[in-house]
C-alpha cells in the first residue's frame, strides 16, 4: 500500500494536497454516517431519505434495492462505501505522505527549462539540475523524453526520445553522460529544436509534422550511482509545456562550502530571464559597442530609465585605457542618488557577452539593476546589469590631472543621438564636474 502506484502519484500532489484529501474523506465519511443514522434512527426511519439512500447506493454499487425485491442491507452497503473512504483512502494517503517525506532523491531540479532562440538557426531548451546530496554520484546519464497529446478524435499521445547536447557546437547524443557529478555541482543538457517555415517545435516521426514548442511537455531522466554507498538512483521531472519559459537561465556562483540544499543562493537559479545591460556612456554608440559585442547592426537598444542613480563624469581609467596617456583620462559613470534617475538604454546581451564586457569595464563594478530599471516593452522574466565605477576610479576622477578625451566625449555625445535620448542629464554632469577636454 506504501509504495502503490495510487499512492506514488498522489504523492506528487505535496504535503498540502494529501491534507486536504484526507480532511475531504472525513467529511464524506461524516456527512454519509449521519444520514445513514438519520434514516434507519431511532425515532423511525425517514422512508423518504432512506429509499434515497438505497436507490443511490445500488446505482453505484450494481446491488438491487430491496424494495424493489432485492436484499439489500442498508448498514452493509454504507459500511463497504465507509471502509473505502474511511480506512482504505486514509491508508493510500499514508502511503503517498510515507513515499513525499521519506523518498531519497539527490537530484534538485530546476523548476523551469529555459527556451532560447537567438535567430541563427539554433534555438533550444536548456534543462538544469544539480546535485543535492552530500555525496558524489558517478556515471550520471540524462536522457529527455519530449510527449504531445494530439488534437484528433480519438486523441493521442506522441512521444519522442530526443537528442542532446551540453553546449553550442558540442556533438548531439541519444544520452549525455558524465563520469563525476559532485555535490552541489549544478549541471545541464540542451535539446536543440526544430524549424520549418518559421515555426519551432519538435519533429514527432509518428506525426510526420512539427509540433510547435509551446505545446510540448517534456520528461528529463537522470540515472547514476552513489559512491559512497553504491545505491543506484533514477530521478525524473516533468516540465509542462508553461514551465519552459522563455529567456536564459539564472547564472549562479556555486559555494561549495555548505551543504548543498542549505544553500541560500540556489533560490536565484530559479530565475529565467532575459538579459540585458544597462548602457548610459560610449555603449550607447553601436560603433563603440560592437567592438565588445559583435555586428552593430544586430545589436538592439531600447531607451530605459535607471532609478537612483544619476550620470557623473567619475570614473577615472587609471588602468588599461589610461596608458601612455599623461593625466588621467575619465569616462561616464553613475552614482548613487535616492531621487536621482538616469536615461539610457538596454541592450540585449548573452551570457558569453558578460565575459567582454567585464574586461571592456575593468574600471568597473558589474551591478543587478533589474529592481529599478524601466522601459516600455520589457520581458516579465528578465535581468538587467549596468557598470558602477570602482571606488579607486572614483578617487582617480577626482585628480588635479584629471581630463576627459575629445573622442570619448564624441562619442558618447553620437551614441546620445543616435538612440535619440535628451542630452540635458549629459550636459548637466559635464557642467558639475568641470573637467578640461583633451586631444590625445
Amino acid at each position: 500500500m506504501l509504495r502503490t502506484p495510487l499512492a506514488t502519484r498522489i504523492s506528487r500532489l505535496g504535503l498540502s494536497g494529501i491534507l486536504l484529501i484526507y480532511l475531504a474523506a472525513l467529511a464524506v465519511s461524516a456527512v454519509a454516517g449521519g444520514l445513514v443514522f438519520h434514516a434507519t434512527g431511532v425515532g423511525g426511519p425517514d422512508e423518504s431519505l432512506k429509499s434515497s439512500i438505497f436507490s443511490a447506493l445500488s446505482m453505484a454499487l450494481g446491488a438491487r434495492d430491496p424494495h424493489q425485491g432485492g436484499d439489500l442491507d442498508l448498514a452493509g452497503v454504507t459500511g463497504v462505501v465507509l471502509a473505502v473512504i474511511g480506512v482504505i483512502l486514509p491508508a493510500w494517503l499514508l502511503g503517498a505522505f510515507v513515499y513525499l517525506v521519506f523518498k531519497f532523491d539527490p537530484i534538485v531540479w530546476k523548476k523551469t527549462a529555459s527556451y532560447e532562440n537567438p535567430g541563427n538557426g539554433r534555438a533550444h531548451v536548456t534543462f538544469r539540475f544539480y546535485n543535492g546530496s552530500s555525496e558524489t554520484i558517478s556515471g550520471m546519464k540524462v536522457k529527455v523524453t519530449a510527449r504531445y497529446t494530439t488534437d484528433d478524435r480519438p486523441a493521442s499521445r506522441a512521444v519522442e526520445p530526443m537528442k542532446l547536447n551540453t553546449g553550442m557546437n558540442r556533438p548531439l547524443q541519444d544520452c549525455i553522460e558524465w563520469p563525476i557529478s559532485d555535490p552541489a555541482m549544478a549541471q545541464s543538457v540542451r535539446m536543440p529544436l526544430a524549424e520549418v517555415d518559421g515555426c519551432v517545435g519538435v519533429e514527432f516521426a509518428r506525426l510526420d509534422r512539427l509540433i510547435p514548442h509551446e505545446k510540448v511537455e517534456y520528461v528529463v531522466e537522470v540515472s547514476g550511482m552513489l559512491t559512497g554507498t553504491g545505491n543506484e538512483i533514477r530521478s525524473q521531472h516533468l516540465y509542462r509545456a508553461d514551465e519552459v519559459i522563455e529567456g536564459h537561465f539564472q547564472e549562479i556562483d556555486i559555494d561549495v562550502s555548505v551543504p548543498p540544499r542549505e544553500w541560500s543562493g540556489w533560490q536565484g537559479w530559479e530565475n529565467n530571464v532575459h538579459l540585458f545591460v544597462f548602457g548610459y556612456g560610449s555603449l550607447l554608440n553601436s560603433q563603440s559597442a560592437s567592438r565588445t559585442l559583435g555586428d552593430a547592426e544586430a545589436l538592439t537598444y531600447a531607451n530605459a530609465v535607471l532609478a537612483g542613480y544619476e550620470l557623473a563624469w567619475n570614473a577615472g581609467l587609471v588602468t588599461g585605457a589610461a596608458e601612455g596617456v599623461d593625466g588621467i583620462a575619465v569616462a561616464l559613470g553613475l552614482e548613487e542618488s535616492p531621487e536621482g534617475r538616469c536615461e539610457g538604454s538596454v541592450i540585449a546581451i548573452t551570457r558569453d557577452d558578460l565575459v567582454r564586457l567585464d574586461n571592456r569595464e575593468i574600471n568597473y563594478a558589474r551591478v543587478d539593476v533589474t529592481e529599478t530599471i524601466t522601459w516600455e516593452g520589457a520581458p516579465e522574466h528578465r535581468t538587467v546589469v549596468t557598470y558602477v565605477p570602482l571606488a579607486d576610479s572614483v578617487a582617480g576622477s577626482r585628480s588635479p590631472e584629471a581630463f576627459v578625451s575629445q573622442a570619448y566625449a564624441s562619442s558618447v555625445a553620437d551614441g546620445y543621438a543616435e538612440q535619440g535620448l535628451d542630452t540635458a542629464q549629459l550636459t548637466a554632469a559635464t557642467s558639475r564636474a568641470g573637467l578640461p577636454i583633451r586631444t590625445v
